[in-house]
C-alpha cells in the first residue's frame, strides 16, 4: 500500500511537472508574468493561512458564555470515556477478522496518519493551484491548515501527559509529567482522530452536502477505530481527538468564510519591474 501512494505521488508530481513545462513552452512571453502572479497568490495564502493558525489556536481566549458551556459538556464528555476505557479496549480487541484489519483499520489508518494525510493536503492545495481552481487550492489550504493545527496542539500535549499506550499495559491512569518524548507514553489524546475529524468537517463544510457529509463522518469514524484496533490509544483519547478535530475544523471553516473576501483588502503583495510592493491595512 505505501508503495501505491509512493507512485500515485510521483505519478501527480510528473503530470505537474509536465504541465507546466508545456505551457512555458507555448507562452513563454507571459512565463514570467504567470509565475510572479502565482508566488504573489503563494505568499498570500501562506499569510493568510499563519492568520487563520493564530486565530483558531487562541480562540478558547474569546469564547462566550455558550461557547463555555459547550465546552464544559466536551470535557464531561471526555471524563466519563475514560470509565468505558477498559471495557471498549477489550470489545475491539476481542472481535479480531480480516474485514475489520484489511479493510476499517487501514482505511482509517491511511485516512487518519500525517504520513498520508499532510501529502494529500499538500496535493490537493497545489491542483487547486495549478489549474486554477479556487475552491480546492482554498479547500487544500484548509486541510493544511488542520494538519498544522494538530501539530501544535497534540504533540506539546502528548509529551506532557506522558500517558502510556494501551499496549504498553499499565492501565488507562498510566500518567507519567514529560515523558511523552517516548512513543510508549504519547497516547494522550489521539492525533489520527483530530486529523480525521478536521479533514471530514472541513470537506463536509465545504461540499454541503448531507449525503457527502454522513459518509465523510463515517470515514472519520474509522481513524479512531484503527488507533482502537491496534491498541495505540484508548476510547478517551479518540474521543477528545475527535471533539477537537471538529472544532478545530469547523473553527478554520468559519475563519475563512469571514476573511477571504476580505484578505486581499487586509494584505497584498503586488509585482512591480524592480521588486514588489506590500501593504497592509488595519
Amino acid at each position: 500500500m505505501k508503495k501505491f501512494f509512493l507512485i500515485i505521488i510521483i505519478l501527480t508530481s510528473g503530470f505537474f511537472y509536465a504541465q507546466l513545462k508545456i505551457y512555458y513552452s507555448e507562452n513563454i512571453n507571459s512565463f514570467h508574468l504567470q509565475t510572479d502572479s502565482s508566488r504573489v497568490s503563494f505568499l498570500n495564502d501562506v499569510s493568510s493561512s499563519a492568520h487563520c493558525i493564530g486565530d483558531v489556536l487562541t480562540s478558547p481566549l474569546q469564547w462566550g458564555s455558550n461557547d463555555l458551556i459547550m465546552s464544559g459538556i466536551v470535557i464531561t464528555g471526555v471524563a466519563g470515556s475514560f470509565l468505558l476505557d477498559d471495557e471498549i479496549r477489550n470489545l475491539v480487541l476481542k472481535n479480531k477478522s480480516s474485514f475489520n484489519e484489511n479493510v476499517l483499520e487501514r482505511t482509517g489508518h491511511l485516512y487518519s496518519t500525517v504520513l498520508y494525510a499532510g501529502p494529500a493536503a499538500l496535493i490537493f492545495y497545489l491542483s487547486g493551484a495549478v489549474f486554477e481552481d479556487r475552491w480546492v487550492r482554498t479547500t487544500g489550504q484548509m486541510l493544511v491548515e488542520a494538519v498544522i493545527i494538530t501539530g501544535i496542539v497534540q504533540i506539546p500535549i502528548g509529551i506532557t501527559t506522558g500517558r502510556a499506550r494501551p499496549f504498553f499495559n499499565e492501565g488507562n491512569n498510566s500518567f507519567k509529567l514529560f515523558a511523552g518524548t517516548d512513543d510508549n507514553r504519547a497516547s494522550f489524546f489521539s492525533g489520527h482522530s483530530m486529523i480525521a475529524f478536521s479533514f471530514s468537517t472541513i470537506l463536509a463544510g465545504q461540499i454541503d452536502n448531507t449525503w457527502a457529509s454522513i459518509g465523510l463522518y463515517t470515514l472519520a469514524s474509522l481513524g479512531p477505530f484503527s488507533r482502537l484496533y491496534k491498541d495505540k490509544h484508548w476510547f478517551s483519547d479518540s474521543i477528545l481527538g475527535s471533539a477537537l478535530g471538529v472544532f478545530a475544523g469547523k473553527s478554520i471553516l468559519n475563519w475563512h468564510r469571514k476573511n477571504d473576501d476580505i484578505s486581499g483588502e487586509k494584505f497584498n503583495i503586488i509585482p512591480l519591474p524592480g521588486g514588489v510592493s506590500i501593504t497592509w491595512k488595519f
